[in-house]
């Protein structure tokens, strides 16, 4: 049996093949509203962006220094795509 000395408090962030930094790890959908939260990429500042699925071009939504960002005001049954950018 193979003992572990070290014992890391890190959040899990799998190998995606690539180091962007960036890696939501909470999504938290209502009816009109999204709340997500990302892991620490090292910047100060972030840019949120959405759009409905497939449709039209990414809008920037927001900006933040937190880890954690709430999009109010969705289409009800309607799928988005978002994503997290260091600003």
């Amino acid at each position: 049996m193979k003992t572990h000395k070290n014992w890391s408090y890190a959040p899990y962030r799998p190998y995606l093949g690539r180091n962007d930094g960036i890696y939501v790890c909470r999504i938290a959908p209502t009816s009109d509203s999204i709340t997500f939260d990302w892991l620490d990429a090292g910047c100060d500042c972030y840019s949120v962006y959405i759009r409905e699925r497939n449709i039209g071009e990414f809008v920037c939504v927001g900006k933040t220094e937190g880890l954690t960002y709430t999009i109010n005001f969705l289409k009800n049954e309607t799928d988005y795509e978002f994503y997290v950018e260091e600003f």
